[in-house]
């Protein structure tokens, strides 16, 4: 059992890293911010008219505003608001925009900005002033923003001298601080503020501590009948600045979190993290592998993550690949980016062939990797049910290799009936079998024909692909097994609405290059697509147990491998009890949940607490779309099909994807599909037929 101070640098590890992940996210947005209310404060004169001044200015804010030459942007606003500041009458809301542009000189527009975006290519471009420009740019940011932070801070200090010891002089400094806005500060907060700010201890309180008092002020106002002051966004944006960026330069909360760097949270460099750190090895990153992974990264263990693949493939959406509906990269997120910035974690790209669990190593083609605990969550891959012979001319979908090779297969397919030599060959051409009728095999079915009727239109001369029989067989008595009979009933009329033919309980009995067998009827066709079964990784090979049903590994309660509790198997290659003694099904919450849970178990033990209960399955319902606008959704006693089902669809799976970049191509792409009723990657690449 560890010690209480391992326990405690468990739990200061874990708020740490949730500490300065909030912070990172909150920052983005403050820059935003600032720089929309100086882009308001701009364009809002320009109501009364406007003159060549003005037009410079407006000019300047919107640069400002989507981040392109933000620091030049910024420097042409900060001349004319100095100029107003000290000539006329001062105001604190114009002091604000002076702090907030030497700011954004300084600091540069932030993340969200197209400065940001640009500046790697501009860094290796072909323009030499460029490089230059960044080189300074960063001097800026990395020297001169802890200065300003720091004069920042004796900015408030000298305003909490004014307030809290030279109240009836205040106004001899308004051009320089601003008194106006926190004149209603109490003088005690202002005597503590002083000597906090000056220090730079707890910014973040202290700031947070203002915000509540301005806008508690203002409640308190509304409550007795009075009229509202008016609150500058400005100061409540600069309070968030100083509270969320620290402060800076010779500061306590700085040697503070130097402090916690070096011995607590080793994220400076990667040799500086401790030896006696467990080894902990995911083998995965799909959905159950990533969620352990990301929780593990919190905690005080050297974390390794292997995968076949350099990157976390979104799988639910792997279908509209293969429709042509969206690219493999709006989908896809490097692993390696989504551990940039936690050192204690190594992603490496292997194939694992072997576990040795007398010596704990995860044997790799290129070498074996030690563990102290074995997190395996290699998921499933496709079955054939004993038929492998039909992999050729019946291809699954599990990789974005697969998606991809599908696209081609259905584009070429128009292609070749447009050049066909005859009536029937066109018409096996035009013939689509989708094998398998669970969500996969159900939203496959739909893309293809909203493709057929839709996405294709007006593209060929001399076929009409809104002839094309797209057909869904299932061996089943109904679609989607999962769902209530209820929603499998919508979900075929739904499907049946766009043309498609459903057939159940038909099983295919032969796969040949130009055909389907179900027993005696033939069906002609060069395009099928395999959605009706799946086992799991050789998992249990490599730990040299028997394979439970689907090849799954039969897990504890704990989901750890019987006999070895520092071994755990999760996901899809887990074979677990935990739905009300039912099989867990393999779904990415499912996975998701197994991942955070074995991450949590870990964290038990690294802090020394009792032994969690057994993984219990919480099912959050089930989600299958068909076609452009319509979806069946089960989520508890909720059950809803058609397009507000669809919608809801959607809003859950853009809210599931990993990535900011990949959340927005996703929704830009959905949007452009659902008013023109064009699908947007339509590129054959691959294998030629």
């Amino acid at each position: 059992m560890f010690s209480f101070n391992k326990s405690l640098t468990v739990s200061l590890r874990i708020w740490l890293k949730i500490y300065a992940s909030i912070m990172t996210s909150v920052r983005p947005l403050i820059d935003l911010g600032g720089r929309f209310w100086i882009f308001q404060a701009t364009v809002m004169p320009a109501m009364d008219g406007l003159d060549g001044s003005l037009l410079i200015k407006i000019a300047a804010a919107t640069l400002l505003l989507i981040g392109l030459a933000g620091r030049g942007s910024a420097l042409i606003l900060l001349v004319p608001a100095l100029i107003a500041q000290f000539s006329g009458d001062p105001f604190d809301s114009t002091l604000f925009q002076i702090v907030f542009l030497i700011w954004f000189i300084t600091h540069g527009a932030g993340a969200f900005s197209l400065d940001a975006l640009f500046v790697s290519g501009l860094r290796q471009g072909a323009v030499p002033i460029f490089p230059s420009v960044i080189r300074i740019a960063r001097f800026l940011d990395r020297h001169g923003q802890p200065v300003l932070l720091l004069l920042l801070r004796l900015w408030l200090a000298a305003t909490w001298f004014y307030l809290g010891f030279l109240p009836e002089t205040s106004q001899q400094a308004a051009a320089f601080l601003p008194v106006n806005t926190f004149s209603n500060t109490p003088p005690s907060f202002a005597m503590i503020g002083l000597p906090v700010a000056l220090l730079g201890i707890a910014m973040p309180v202290q700031l947070g501590l203002l915000v509540l008092g301005i806008l508690g002020q203002q409640a308190m106002n509304v409550m007795a009948g009075l009229e509202m002051t008016g609150v500058d966004p400005m100061a409540l944006l600069l309070c968030g600045l100083m509270g969320f960026y620290g402060g800076g330069w010779l500061s306590v909360d700085g040697f503070i979190s130097n402090w916690l760097q070096v011995h607590v949270l080793f994220e400076r460099r990667i040799d500086h993290i401790p030896d006696d750190w467990p080894r902990v090895v995911v083998v995965g990153a799909g959905f159950a592998g990533l969620a352990c992974a990301a929780r593990l990264a919190r905690l005080p263990v050297r974390l390794t993550v292997i995968d076949q693949q350099n990157y976390h493939l979104f799988q639910p959406l792997l279908y509209q690949i293969a429709t042509a509906s969206l690219s493999p990269a709006d989908i896809a997120i490097t692993i390696r980016g989504l551990f940039r910035s936690d050192r204690n974690v190594n992603v490496l790209l292997g194939e694992v062939i072997g576990v040795d669990k007398q010596k704990k190593q995860v044997i790799t083609a290129a070498k074996a990797v030690p563990y102290d605990v074995l997190v395996i969550a290699t998921g499933a891959q496709h079955s054939y049910f004993g038929r492998d012979e039909w992999s050729p001319y019946a291809p699954g979908l599990k990789r974005i290799e697969d998606g991809v090779q599908i696209r081609g297969r259905v584009l070429r397919a128009f292609e070749h009936a447009e050049a066909a030599a005859s009536e029937e060959q066109r018409a096996r051409l035009l013939n689509f079998v989708i094998i398998g009728g669970g969500p996969t095999g159900v939203e496959m079915a739909g893309a293809i024909a909203e493709m057929a009727l839709n996405g294709l239109r007006d593209d060929f001369r001399s076929i009409d692909p809104a002839t094309a029989r797209v057909i869904l067989v299932h061996a089943g008595d109904r679609l989607l097994p999962t769902f209530t009979p209820e929603m499998s009933v919508e979900a075929q009329k739904a499907l049946e609405r766009l043309g498609i033919e459903v057939r159940l309980d038909a099983r295919v009995t032969e796969i040949g290059p130009q055909s389907v067998f179900m027993g005696d009827e033939q069906i002609a066709t060069e395009t099928v697509i395999w959605a009706a079964g799946v086992t799991a990784s050789p998992a249990a090979h490599w730990l040299g147990i028997e394979p439970g049903p689907a090849g799954r590994v039969s897990v504890e309660g704990d989901l750890s491998v019987p006999g070895h509790p520092e071994i755990f198997v999760i996901g899809d290659v887990a074979s677990s009890l935990g739905w009300n003694g039912q099989p867990v099904p393999g779904l990415a919450p499912a996975a998701k949940q197994q991942g955070r849970y074995v991450a949590d178990l870990i964290r038990d033990r690294l802090s020394g607490r009792p032994k969690p209960p057994a993984f219990v399955y919480r099912h959050q319902g089930n989600l299958a779309t068909i076609g452009r606008k319509s979806a069946v959704v089960e989520i508890g006693r909720l059950k809803i099909a058609g397009a507000l089902a669809w919608f809801l669809w959607g809003a859950v799976h853009v809210g599931f994807l990993s990535g900011v970049r990949n959340r927005i191509a996703v929704v830009t792409n959905w949007i452009w599909s659902y008013f023109t009723l064009r699908f947007g990657v339509g590129l054959i690449t691959g294998e030629k037929s």
